[in-house]
């Protein structure tokens, strides 16, 4: 089971001119990923973009076999005279058509180069939205052929509460200012994003690696918590190793 949200990538890129001249675009390349199993936890997915009071895109999608989610590669947003112009970016997970997980973010666009933001939607900020999806679930398709349109009548900032207070979002189950200065934003790089592979554009894309998340922890150990101090004792052999939360229902099934 794969636990990233593949092709869930929005560009939104700025284009303007000076004396009949048009600067190279520059733009905001926006990342979902996750760490739960994907479709068990999470069914669908929802991006949410306005600016200036103005919806710049809203849709809704199941999550298709293989964790699969078919939003568009590409949204352009044109740059207003105001370069302090900002967006705001809500990501939400949904399962059973119940808003679980929310990431929420106000940034400026960068006019100069394209930059990317990673919203993860992960288990330690379950519990981040409440809300229903704007989808049915009789419209919840797990075929690979069904493209869900975007649901103009629904407005996810109003829709589906926050469970942090305004200006917050929740990063790692804690709430934090959803403000990010884009100065601070890594630049575009698609093989940090799809495994070590070039963005896919097309279905027959040489995939890149995920990380083997079952088979990884098939012959894990448990360790005790110490629960006055919210930490666990290293092992001291081997000197790599992946650390997991075991969770109750949330997550991969151990085998």
């Amino acid at each position: 089971m794969k636990s990233w949200l593949r092709r869930t990538a929005v560009l939104l890129a700025f284009s303007a001119g000076c004396n009949g001249t048009v600067a190279k675009p520059g733009g905001l390349m926006v990342v979902l990923s996750t760490d739960v199993s994907i479709p068990k936890d999470i069914d669908a997915i929802g991006l949410y973009i306005t600016s200036a009071g103005k919806v710049i895109y809203s849709n809704t999608e199941a999550v298709q076999p293989g964790g699969i989610v078919r939003l568009p590669a590409t949204l352009n947003v044109v740059a207003s005279d105001d370069p302090r112009r900002t967006v705001r970016i809500r990501a939400v997970g949904y399962a059973k058509n119940v808003a679980r997980v929310l990431r929420d973010t106000i940034v400026t666009v960068p006019p100069d180069r394209v930059a990317q933001l990673r919203m993860p939607l992960n288990f330690l900020s379950f519990g981040s939205a409440s809300g229903k999806s704007p989808l049915s679930l009789a419209t919840l398709s797990p075929r690979s052929d069904v493209q869900l349109g975007p649901q103009a009548s629904f407005d996810a900032f109003t829709q589906i509460a926050n469970g942090c207070s305004d200006g917050q979002t929740d990063v790692g189950g804690s709430c934090t200012t959803l403000t990010i200065d884009a100065t601070t934003l890594e630049d575009y790089d698609p093989e940090s994003i799809f495994g070590g592979a070039a963005a896919p554009e097309d279905e027959n894309a040489v995939p890149g690696e995920c990380f083997p998340t079952a088979s990884c922890f098939a012959q894990g150990s448990v360790l005790p918590v110490d629960e006055a101090t919210c930490s666990v004792a290293l092992p001291a052999t081997p000197a790599r190793f992946n650390v997991a939360l075991q969770t109750s229902g949330i997550g991969f099934a151990r085998t």
